[in-house]
This record gives structure tokens, C-alpha cells and sequence, in this order.
């Protein structure tokens, strides 16, 4: 089933109705007499963004007479605090408003704002970009979804910036239902629009507070799959640039105990990405940070913390960063032409001091499940809450890299997952399970998230021949993952 067209309210002011009325009267009021004889009077304001709650700056700012028998018009840039300012406006009835590239992914219309001129005396008028509140209102009514929380924004070829019409964009997110007595059951709920003739597009009824990945693909092109994280307030605007990529596949040396090499996917283009690694509330330089565009180049931070990507497939894609001691950063780039170098900002693993150990009586659901007579067997391979403290693992997939018979790579859809040698196959998605119950649907980012490395008390990884019964649904020959809880 098709996609559907999202077409939004036009965002032309009835200023533009006027469009070149504002600016075609700005020439002829050189040309012709203007106002009557008095005091004139000054115009002044400031343009504000109320998505972001500062200042707008850049925003091309219009004065123009409401009355067409008058020729006065002006147009005037704000500066970098927003501010603007007419000088010499003669009394009377003026339409004021303004244009601005964040406009043009808003989808919504906003009228010029009428402003009155009496007697010589200057007026205050200020402008702004809509609150959260009313875009959500705004541009979701046609959908039916009244204020329902929104990402929206322009889909453009990276080559160009062009904006890209019938362009596809999809979101998916995943949710959790616990139910008292049952395992977690996991859904990833999805929604699809296309752009319309001006490359907007609009996806109503997101989550909000939450995290998505989206893509956007016209033809062979396509975005990554990047991740979007939406704010509180509902709305979130996303520019989605459209590149090609060369993709091959290559041969990996396997971790220490496997003899098959692992088949890893390599994604090239002729895009070009520079920035910057910085660490604290200075903003100081981190040298030797790994920086590396998923399944892309990758390279290490200079000493000054700057890094240089080449052969980067053009387009929104998505950035890691690592470095030891730093919490990982992952966010979606653009790599277009001319485009600005990124910054990223780490934050340091915090140290945490020994504490007062407590020994108490307690039934231990894994003991008494049998992880210790099966860790006995050597069935698989085992981890308790002292191993994993001794990793010091940032996120709990730290713990699989470089085990034998594991392995994490990210798939075509942009999902990392977690593999493992199965019986009828090199490798296979294994079954998880948590405290003995089954969890479908799980790649290894939402394991990140769900079970952080300090709620794990135990884990057992097993390869396909060497599942217990109880670990293994069906006889689908594949290995298993179990985690033990805190």
C-alpha cells in the first residue's frame, strides 16, 4: 500500500500574496513621493524562534503599506540577536513579516502581523517563529491527529540541496508492554508518508519523549537509518539530505577461537566531512578518538581533536564516536557540499567508588535456576556480575566484542545485531531470553537500552549445537543469549 502524500497548509504570507507587492513597492517608493508631510517614526522588534527559545537570526524582515494606494516598502536583515529596525516610516497601516530558510520546513502558513503608525510615534512589534503547541496543531489536523507530536521537515539531494518531491520517508520505534506475571512483549510501530511538490513531509503521532530511526529513500538513493530523538514538546523539525553509496562486502578476520571469517558490509561515496572531538565544560580537545561513519571510513581525532573523513557516501548519515574513558556518541550528519564541520561533544565515564558490600540471605533466581550446574557443563561460555564489572563495559553489547562465536554488525535496515553461530548455519539472530523469559524482537541497540550492564548479574551465550532445552523454542538450530538480572 502505497505511502500517503502529506500535503500541508501553504506557508506563503498573505505578506507574498502581495509577494512582490512588498518588494516591487519597496523599488517604487524611491520613484514616487511617499508619505504625507509629519514626524516619521521608527519600526523596531526582534525575530524569535520559539522551537529553540533564542533569537532568530538571518531573517529577512518586510515592512510594507496595508493600503495599495501607497507605495512604501522596506525590507531590512535581522542581526545575529534577532533585532531589526525601520527608520522614517510615515504614519499609517503596514503589514510587517519575514522569511527565513527554517521556514520552508515548517509546512504551516504565517500571516503578516498589521502594525499602526500614529502621530511620529516609533512602535515595538515583534515576530516569531510558532511555538511547538501550534505547529502540532498546525500540521496535523488534516491527518486527523490533532496535536499529535510531530517530526517534520524537507527532504533534499545532497547534490544541490535541491528539495525532493514523492520521496518516501519512514519512522519506526520500538515499544514495551510489561504485564504483571508475563514477559516483556516488544512492537515496533511504523509510519510512512511521502513528500509533496515542495519536499515536505510530516509524520503524526511519533512518540514523544522517545527515540525513532528514520529514513528517507527516492529511487536508488537514501538516507541511513539515523536515530531522531523527540523532545517533550511534540515537535521535532529534521532536514533529510538523499545520497547514493557504493556498497562491497568484505572478509573480516574472525575473533580469537573461530576459524570462518566474518563477512563485514563497507559503504563508499565522494562526500567529505571534517570536525572536531571535545571533551568537558571547556570544550577541551580529545586526541585519538575513533570517529567512523557506520559502515563507512572511519579515522582517529589529531591532537587538536580534529578529524577528517573522505569517501563518505553524501547524504544524512550516521556518526560514532568512541574514545576509552567517554561515553560512545552516536548522531546523524549531513554530508552535503560546503557543509559546515560537526563538533562533538563526549562526557566522561564516571568513576564510581567502591561500595560497602552487604551479605544478606536471599533466594538467587540464577542459582536456583541452575546457571551454576550449567556453567559446570562448560555448555557455553559464562559471565558473572564480578566478569562484567572486571570489562568495564560502557553498554552491555561491549561484552560480546571479540567473543568467539559472536558477532555484532549492522544490517540493511541499519539495525545492529547480534549474531551467533547456529547448527544449520554460520550465523543466526539468537534467542534472548531475561530471568528465563523469551524476548522477541530485539536488536542489540534496544539491549543497550533495556538491560544496561549495571542490572546484569549474569549471562550465558551458547552456539547453536549447545542450548539447554529450556533455552531453546522449537528446533530452529540457532544459539541463545540469556541475561540473569540484579
Amino acid at each position: 500500500m502505497p505511502a500517503p502524500r502529506h500535503d500541508p497548509p501553504r506557508r506563503r504570507w498573505r505578506l507574498r500574496a502581495a509577494g512582490a507587492a512588498v518588494l516591487g513597492l519597496a523599488l517604487l517608493a524611491a520613484a514616487r513621493p511617499t508619505a504625507s508631510p509629519g514626524r516619521a517614526a521608527t519600526v523596531r522588534g526582534t525575530v524569535f524562534d520559539s522551537l529553540a527559545h533564542a533569537p532568530l537570526a538571518g531573517a529577512a524582515v518586510q515592512l510594507a503599506s496595508a493600503d495599495p494606494a501607497r507605495a512604501f516598502g522596506a525590507s531590512v536583515i535581522a542581526d545575529a540577536r534577532g533585532r531589526f529596525s525601520f527608520a522614517d516610516v510615515p504614519d499609517g497601516e503596514y503589514l510587517l513579516g519575514f522569511q527565513h530558510p527554517q521556514l520552508d520546513s515548517l509546512g504551516v502558513e504565517l500571516p503578516p502581523r498589521g502594525i499602526q503608525v500614529r502621530r511620529g510615534r516609533s512602535v515595538r512589534a515583534d515576530l516569531a517563529l510558532p511555538s511547538a503547541q501550534r505547529l502540532r496543531a498546525a500540521i496535523c489536523t488534516a491527518s486527523g491527529a490533532v496535536g499529535a507530536p510531530v517530526l517534520s521537515g524537507l527532504v533534499r539531494h545532497a547534490d544541490g540541496r535541491a528539495p525532493i518531491a514523492d520521496a518516501e520517508v519512514i519512522a519506526e520505534w520500538l515499544e514495551v508492554s510489561l504485564a504483571r506475571g508475563s514477559a516483556p512483549v516488544t512492537t515496533r510501530p511504523r509510519l510512512a508518508v511521502r513528500t509533496n511538490a515542495q519536499g515536505f513531509f510530516a509524520l503524526c503521532g511519533v512518540p514523544s519523549p522517545g527515540m525513532m530511526r528514520v529514513v528517507a529513500t527516492t529511487g536508488a538513493d537514501s538516507t541511513d537509518v539515523v536515530e531522531v530523538v523527540m523532545s517533550a514538546d511534540g515537535y521535532q523539525r529534521r532536514e533529510l539530505y538523499v545520497g547514493s553509496a557504493t556498497t562491497r562486502f568484505l572478509d573480516a578476520a574472525a575473533p580469537p577461537g573461530d576459524s570462518a571469517p566474518w563477512r563485514i558490509r563497507e559503504r563508499r561515496g565522494d562526500g567529505r566531512l571534517t570536525g572536531t572531538v571535545v571533551f568537558g565544560d571547556a570544550e577541551m580537545p580529545l586526541a585519538g578518538a575513533q570517529v567512523r561513519i557506520i559502515d563507512g571510513p572511519h579515522v582517529r581525532a589529531s591532537a587538536r581533536g580534529e578529524f577528517t573523513l573522505t569517501d563518505v557516501p553524501a547524504g544524512t548519515r550516521m556518526l560514532e564516536v568512541r574514545a576509552v574513558g567517554y561515553y560512545p556518541v552516536r548522531m546523524p550528519v549531513d554530508v552535503v557540499s560546503a557543509g559546515a564541520p560537526v563538533r562533538v561533544a563526549m562526557s566522561r565515564v564516571r568513576s564510581v567508588l567502591d561500595t560497602v558490600l552487604v551479605i544478606a540471605a536471599y533466594p538467587d533466581d540464577k542459582l536456583r535456576s541452575g546457571f551454576a550446574d550449567r556453567r559446570r557443563l562448560a555448555l557455553g561460555r559464562f559471565m558473572t556480575s564480578d566478569e562484567i564489572a572486571r570489562r568495564r563495559p560502557v553498554a552491555t553489547t561491549d561484552l560480546f566484542r571479540n567473543m568467539a562465536g559472536v558477532q555484532l554488525e549492522r544490517g540493511p535496515d541499519g539495525d545492529l545485531s547480534l549474531y551467533v553461530r547456529g547448527i544449520f548455519a554460520d550465523r543466526c539472530l539468537p534467542n534472548i531470553y531475561v530471568n528465563g523469559g523469551q524476548m522477541n524482537n530485539l536488536d542489540a541497540e534496544t539491549l543497550d537500552v533495556l538491560l544496561p550492564p549495571d542490572r546484569i548479574a549474569a549471562v550465558e551465550v551458547y552456539s547453536g549445537a549447545m542450548v539447554p532445552a529450556q533455552f531453546q523454542p522449537g528446533l530452529n538450530g540457532c544459539g541463545s543469549i540469556v541475561f540473569w538480572l540484579k
